[in-house]
């Protein structure tokens, strides 16, 4: 079982961020596109997480798309949970955990993730996310050269996936920075 799940969370990373090179598959981030202030910009005294991740939310319905993910690092996540306003009272109406455990923000789960780059997001349209699976996962086993008169067997699991995002839909998924962000909405 533990081969399996090396299988898995590579291919779990290679969806998030595979490069397209090579035996790579092209991941979400690699089509995302970047987060942008727009008619924001300069208009809030102390942006934080929470103003950022709304207006990556606001640019993917201005390109005609429904965000229902967020992937964050789960620093981020924490750091998200432990906002509090200046008279140290939390923050809690932009995010709350429903009964299931799961986190959301502005109704959008969040999905905590380490192989997302801490002080990193993704926001996105997720059912425009394409992964195909040619060959589900399979272990095969036997002797590989001299395996035998080694006494050892050869041990083989794989998978043979595709991942893609068609190039119209690049839109429904914005990449950022926090610190980048909240630079952007800062009010001089």
């Amino acid at each position: 079982y533990e081969l399996m799940e090396i299988v898995e969370l590579k291919l779990d990373s290679q969806i998030l961020s595979g490069d397209g090179t090579g035996d790579n598959l092209t991941g979400i981030l690699a089509n995302a596109v970047a987060w942008a202030a727009g008619n924001f910009t300069l208009l809030y005294v102390t942006p934080n997480e929470f103003d950022v991740l709304s207006v990556a939310i606001a640019q993917i319905q201005t390109g005609l798309f429904n965000a229902n993910y967020i992937v964050l690092h789960p620093e981020d996540a924490v750091k998200m949970q432990l906002t509090k306003t200046s008279n140290g009272e939390y923050t809690y109406a932009m995010q709350y955990v429903d009964a299931n455990g799961v986190t959301r923000v502005k109704g959008i789960p969040v999905i905590e993730n380490v192989g997302m780059t801490a002080g990193t997001f993704l926001v996105g349209d997720f059912t425009k996310s394409n992964l195909r699976i040619r060959e589900d996962l399979n272990i095969q086993v036997g002797y590989v050269n001299d395996d035998f008169t080694k006494n050892l067997m050869t041990i083989l699991c794989e998978a043979r996936a595709v991942h893609y995002v068609k190039s119209n839909h690049y839109g429904a998924f914005v990449k950022g920075t926090f610190s980048t962000a909240k630079t952007a909405l800062l009010k001089p």
